[in-house]
């Protein structure tokens, strides 16, 4: 199977247990990376706004149950959001032809998909298409360059999980085809017509990034 296969089959719950893990590292990791896309959609959010969350898995970040559109092709992570109320409208698509309208948007959100995306600028250009005129990009990818300190930490997950635990998701690097920086971020964002408001790191193991569609 490939990557992609693989995060179909994967448990409803599976980002949940992520933010639970009994290694105080990774549980931090999920927590604070959820915690920080909720304040970047609650800063920008006004009621009435549509909200849609491309790659939404399980849609962990939304425990104040805000109204969110959430886009993804695993069905059974989409499901387990909508069970949990986190979710109101599900659609089952792929990135790079998202089966919704043009400009419906007022926030998207593209939290750890990227880098899963072989044809990245196909998948920013549908983000594009949806997100009305001056609407809100709350983004967010690893902070995989050599010198951060996401890549070796991860690069021992896949190992125990993948090698040694024998888990072929792991095994196939999370999925991952895609490395990012900061500066590649703001490049790619730039050359798709979005505008860089706010760009941090936590500790360099996430990269954030809140832009405004041009």
């Amino acid at each position: 199977m490939n990557g992609r296969e693989l995060y179909e089959k994967r448990q409803g719950d599976f980002h949940s247990q992520l933010a639970k893990s009994r290694n105080p590292v990774r549980a931090w990791f999920h927590r604070f990376r959820q915690c920080a896309v909720k304040d970047l959609v609650t800063e920008n959010y006004t009621p009435g706004d549509i909200i849609v969350d491309v790659g939404c898995n399980n849609c962990v970040w939304n425990t104040d149950k805000l109204p969110l559109v959430g886009v993804d092709v695993a069905q059974n992570l989409v499901e387990h959001a909508v069970t949990r109320g986190r979710l109101s409208s599900p659609v089952i698509c792929d990135i790079t032809r998202i089966a919704l309208r043009s400009e419906c948007a007022d926030i998207v959100i593209a939290a750890e998909i990227l880098e899963h995306i072989a044809d990245h600028n196909q998948a920013l250009a549908e983000l594009n298409r949806i997100l009305k005129k001056d609407g809100k990009l709350v983004l967010t990818v690893p902070y995989d360059t050599f010198f951060s300190a996401w890549k070796p930490l991860f690069w021992l997950q896949c190992v125990l999980h993948g090698w040694v635990l024998g888990d072929d998701y792991f095994r196939q690097h999370g999925g991952h085809v895609n490395h990012f920086s900061p500066k590649k971020i703001r490049e790619l964002l730039e050359k798709h017509d979005f505008l860089v408001i706010k760009q941090f790191t936590n500790f360099r193991f996430t990269i954030f990034t809140l832009a405004q569609k041009a």
